[in-house]
């Protein structure tokens, strides 16, 4: 064994340093003994060894408890002009031929793309935030289906808007 390996496991936190062909064991330009690799070193998480009791709950303060209620009423309030406002537009270009022109149908799509973000993935943030105050209870796919549908709809919509001030 040699002396940076007993340093090491002598003292969790100190700094060893070894050149290269030290620690894969080179010689010659031999590179089979790269097959085998495990490295001496140990490192420590000092930062994130804080007790819990340390802190307290943000969730119990009266700034937490101020954010809630305003991010409350913008999610309804998303909810609400975003999920009728864009029902509306689409019901209506889906019933008049006569609005479907390439504008429209790319307005269509930004409404659409949109809607499914009111009716979605707003309910779902209204829950996280307010409801159960950041603590997420769906499980690792919805959460994922979420935030991927979240993230869709701005490439979906950036790209609607693109489109239109091309056509323009």
């Amino acid at each position: 064994m040699d002396m940076a390996t007993e340093q090491a496991e002598h003292n969790p936190n100190a700094t060893v340093s070894l050149s290269f062909a030290a620690i894969y064991n080179l010689h010659d330009g031999d590179l089979t003994s790269l097959q085998n690799i495990s490295f001496p070193f140990n490192f420590s998480y000092s930062d994130y060894d804080l007790p819990l009791d340390s802190e307290d709950d943000v969730t119990k303060t009266r700034t937490f408890f101020a954010a809630k209620i305003v991010i409350g009423v913008a999610l309804v309030g998303i909810m609400l002009v975003c999920g009728i406002g864009n029902f509306i537009f689409i019901a209506a270009l889906a019933r008049y031929k006569k609005l479907r022109n390439l504008t429209n149908l790319l307005i269509a799509n930004l409404a659409i793309s949109d809607f499914i973000v009111a009716i979605v993935c707003c309910p779902f943030e209204m829950d996280y935030y307010v409801v159960r105050q950041l603590s997420w209870e769906h499980g690792h796919v919805l959460c994922a289906s979420v935030n991927y549908l979240r993230t869709v709809s701005l490439y979906v919509s950036t790209n609607a808007l693109l489109a239109i001030a091309v056509d323009r």
